[in-house]
């Protein structure tokens, strides 16, 4: 989405951003699902709150 959506894009308000980002989700995603999938990679980091703190 970064690619499509914000990468050396300017989007003139909140209200085109969120508009860019639902065409994607619901036109490009679509469209180009072959080339997002194969794009993908397995390199998953599992993340939890052990070991996490919040400092506030």
């Amino acid at each position: 989405m970064h690619r499509h959506v914000t990468h050396n894009r300017f989007h003139a308000g909140f209200r085109r951003f969120t508009e860019a980002v639902l065409g994607f989700l619901g036109e490009t995603l679509q469209l180009e699902r072959e080339w997002i999938a194969e794009s993908v990679t397995d390199r998953f980091w599992i993340i939890t709150h052990d070991g996490y703190r919040m400092v506030g």
